[in-house]
Formats: structure tokens, sequence, C-alpha cells
């Protein structure tokens, strides 16, 4: 079927862009990064898989993009998850009235991204896709060097036969597709090839007819202005989940799992010829065990729930009364995420109406109102109804010595107590037990380099010499801890 008179248009309007001059913004963008499209749970799921392979078990230190669009594909606390792997979540609808989008969905989000992403060297990755080494390395390759665009070849052909040829003002050819799973630009010496792109994938409703979502765009693009590009010469090799695309030397290189997408809370069988399968299960796990698998918009909320929010999140430990018959650890974390004490009917927080909600799994579990002694009071919305108290952990009876060591550092900021005292004490209630878990969460109360702060690692460190946890990351005095 010839091309009808709407095609006709878009595909002149089409033909004009490539005919105009698209001058490089370089204000815009610097450095070398990795964006991700993840929109929606499933493929959140899969960008943690990606992401956490990167980052913790190749090394990958580059920056990285989680574009999606609004806050049911990708919410505030999926957000922060993506934080704890250094990723910073970007809503591509905030663009869309500085950098108009006449279309955006899943396919189109990817070249919208890589047109608008704050990097001018940049690496597409699908959210499905494993790489097997830090991919870094293709910035310096000679090829990437010689041409700014990297692609890799598809498992499929574009055919003579087909009509996008003539929208493209291109003669009929048949030529190997390319594969969008990744691509490498440098955006600077392939703006005029990339504004191609967005101009077709800005009217996918025509021009997916003829093509399989983004991926053909970049070859008509490319092939429109003639522009330089590098392949591997090693084709794809077709898997059951998908292609294991190769580098320049014929090495396996990226596991593009378009055909077996990872599934949060369910099977993922080992399969054929996949590596990395035991690394990527146990990001599953660590996954699951902190979100609750949905993207939730958090209800609205008003400014004072809102501050609210912002004082638990600074108090952050608490001890959770479950009518004098047991309690535990709750911390609630910025982002409306729960730390210690997350479990299936306690997996987010937040403050709606003046009532604090602890979400699970099944919907809300509890609601608590503020007192006036500063005391959440409230009812499990369990079977039974439990009275519930919640007690910041610093005013917790629970644990004495909480209260005294708590007290102690703050005659310390208020000069009562010189810091030198202050450790020789700690260091002597340190005869009565383990304080490791205690000085870790006094610690996460006083901001960095405060004189609480530093009092409290010169205690660790000295009782670091007999408790080999509580020791410095770096072995010096009064610098950065963490637990072991």
């Amino acid at each position: 079927m010839s091309p009808d008179a709407g095609e006709h248009a878009v595909g002149a309007g089409l033909r004009a862009l490539a005919d105009s001059q698209h001058p490089y913004p370089a204000e815009r963008f610097e450095g070398r990064g990795i964006v991700v499209c993840a929109g929606g749970a499933r493929l959140f799921a899969c960008a943690w898989v990606c992401l956490s392979v990167l980052r913790r078990v190749l090394g990958c230190t580059l920056a990285v993009e989680v574009w999606h669009i609004g806050a049911g594909e990708l919410g505030a606390v999926e957000a922060a998850l993506l934080g704890e792997l250094d990723a910073v979540a970007v809503d591509a609808s905030a663009f869309r009235a500085r950098h108009p989008a006449r279309v955006l969905g899943g396919w189109e989000l990817k070249s919208y991204a890589l047109a608008n992403c704050r990097f001018r060297e940049v690496i597409l990755l699908d959210a499905d896709n494993v790489p097997l080494r830090d991919p870094e390395h293709l910035f310096d390759c000679e090829p990437f060097r010689r041409t700014g665009a990297l692609f890799w070849p598809d498992v499929s052909w574009l055919t003579g036969e087909s009509d996008i040829w003539e929208l493209c003002g291109l003669p009929p050819q048949s030529v190997r597709a390319w594969e969008s799973g990744q691509v490498v630009l440098d955006k600077a010496r392939c703006w005029a090839p990339l504004q191609l792109v967005r101009c077709m994938n800005d009217h996918s409703e025509i021009f997916y007819r003829h093509l399989h979502g983004d991926k053909d765009t970049f070859t008509l693009a490319w092939e429109m202005l003639r522009t330089p590009r590098a392949m591997p010469r090693r084709g794809p090799r077709a898997m059951s989940w998908g292609l294991i695309q190769h580098d320049f030397d014929g090495e396996p290189l990226f596991q593009h799992r378009n055909q077996a997408k990872w599934v949060l809370r369910g099977e993922n069988p080992p399969l054929p010829g996949f590596q990395l399968h035991e690394a990527c299960v146990a990001a599953l796990a660590d996954l699951a065990r902190r979100w609750r698998g949905r993207i939730e918009p958090l209800p609205a909320r008003t400014s004072a729930d809102l501050e609210a929010e912002a004082e638990l999140a600074s108090a952050r430990l608490f001890v959770l009364d479950r009518g004098g018959s047991d309690s535990s650890e709750l911390e609630l974390l910025v982002a409306n995420r729960i730390g210690d004490g997350r479990c299936d009917a306690r997996q987010r927080w937040f403050v709606a109406d003046g009532t604090l909600v602890l979400d699970g799994l099944r919907g809300p579990s509890a609601r608590l109102r503020l007192d006036d002694d500063g005391v959440w009071r409230g009812r499990s919305l369990e079977p039974g109804g439990q009275p519930l108290v919640l007690v910041p952990l610093a005013c917790s009876p629970q644990d004495p010595l909480a209260v005294v060591i708590a007290a102690l550092l703050e005659r310390v900021v208020a000069n009562e107590v010189p810091a030198d005292d202050a450790v020789a004490t700690v260091v002597t209630l340190g005869a009565l037990g383990d304080l490791s878990p205690l000085l870790v969460r006094e610690r996460a109360r006083w901001p960095e380099n405060s004189l609480a702060a530093r009092t409290i690692d010169r205690a660790r460190w000295r009782l670091g010499r007999r408790n080999p946890s509580l020791r410095a990351n770096d072995g010096g005095d009064a610098r950065r801890y963490a637990p072991a």
C-alpha cells in the first residue's frame, strides 16, 4: 500500500528537516553517562538488575540517569532506591514545556532521553540489558573516536519493498537492521541525525507502521545524512531469552533479555548461555526485600503533612510498641521508605491529613496521630487492632545506654562536657556490652563534622581497638566510619 496524503506530508517534513541546519547546543551537555528508560514496575525491576550489575559486579562509575514519564511510572520511593545505586531518576514529562515532544511512550522515550539527558557522550541501555563488562571503555575505543556513533546489528532486515524508503527520500534497498538495546553516541557529532530520529519518533503513528519501533529510525536517520557510524562485524547471537551482542574484538559484551524480562516475585530460572545469573537473582532478592513491587503514587498531602514527614525522616529511628506486648525498632527513611523494621505489613510510610500511615503489601496496616507529648499513637489495622505507640529511639525507655549517651553528647555540643571526657565515658560504658549498634544509630543523628559526630568517631575508634566492627574505614582517627 502506497503512503497516503498524511504520510506524504510527514515524509516531506522529515526530508526538509534533513536539509536544515542543526546547531549543537553545547551549553546543555557535558561529560559521559548512561541513560536507561524504565517506566513501570516490570521495567523498574529490570533496571534495578542492570544497574546493580553495573555498580556492584562490574564496578562501573559512570553517571546514570533513569528516565520515565510521570509519577505513575516511577515514584519517590523508586527514585530513592535508584539513588542507592548512584542513579538519578528523570521525569521526561517535566522537560516537555522546554523541549516539546508530540508523542511520548515507551519506544519514543528512548530517543527523547538520548537527546535531552545531560551527557554529551552517552550510552543508551535498555532496562532489560545486562552488560558483561563495564561499558565505559567504549568511549575510548578507536571506532568511537573515529565516528562518534556505535550501533549493533539486529537479526532482522529492512527490505527494499517497504514504503519507508519513499517517505525518507531514499532509494529502496535491503539493509541489515540495527538494534537499539545499546547505543553509544557523541551528541556533538551526531546532533543532526538525532534530530531526524526524534522527528520520526514524534510521528510514531506513521513511521511505526513501517518499522519495528524506534530501532530502525536510527538506521534511516544515519542513512539520510550519511553520518559516520561504526558497528561490530560479528552479528548478534540469538538466544531463547534475547540477544548476545559483541564488542569490536568479537567478545560478548551485552546480554539483551528482550524475550525474558526479570520477574520480581516469581521464577527466574537459569537460561542457557546467560552469564551473571546469580548476581542478577541476588539483585532481585535485594529489591524484593525493600520494594512492594508496584508503582503507587503517594496521596495528596498538605504542606503540614510534608513538614511532619521531614521531621520524622530527620529523627529516623523509632521504637514501635504494640500494646505493651512487644516492641521493635522502626526506621523511617527519606522518600517514604522503611529501613529496619520493614516487613509485609510495613513497606512504606507517609503522613496524610495529619495521620501517619504505615502501608504494606496489602494496603495500610496502621494509622497513628501525633499527641502533645511528641509521641505518635494509634492502632493497627490488622486483625486484633492492637494499640500502637511510636517513640523516637533517643526518647525510648527501652535502651537506657542510648539515653545516657544521647544526653552526654547534647552536653558536649553545649560545651558543658569536654569532648575528651565524653569519649572516655563512652569507652568505659563499652565494658557493659557491645555499643556498636547504638553508636551507629546515634552517629546518624548528627551532621558530618559536627562536634558530636567527631566525638562519636573518636569513641568508636577507641572501642574498635577491642572490637574490629567499630574500626574506621581508612584506619584514621575522627574520620567517617561504617559498621563492618
